[in-house]
């Protein structure tokens, strides 16, 4: 019973190492991919109440908008 108890925790510890070693290996590239201050925004694509497209900030670079969101049942 207790080898079975410990093949069980080296197993979780495996586990743990391995996604703890992912997390250290993978975070300089998510930080590198954050956007930083003085980046230009990412365009989104998103649609008005008539379903009509439009692109941001792209198609209204210069101009003033406002975005309302609400929630529908």
């Amino acid at each position: 019973m207790s080898k079975i108890k410990a093949m069980k925790k080296e197993a979780s510890m495996l586990k743990l190492k391995s996604v703890a070693l992912a997390l250290v290996l993978l975070a300089p590239a998510l930080i590198w991919a954050w956007p930083q201050p003085g980046d230009p925004a990412p365009n989104v694509t998103i649609p008005d109440t008539a379903w009509v497209t439009h692109t941001l900030p792209s198609e209204y670079r210069g101009q003033v908008v406002q975005l309302f969101f609400w929630q529908s049942t």
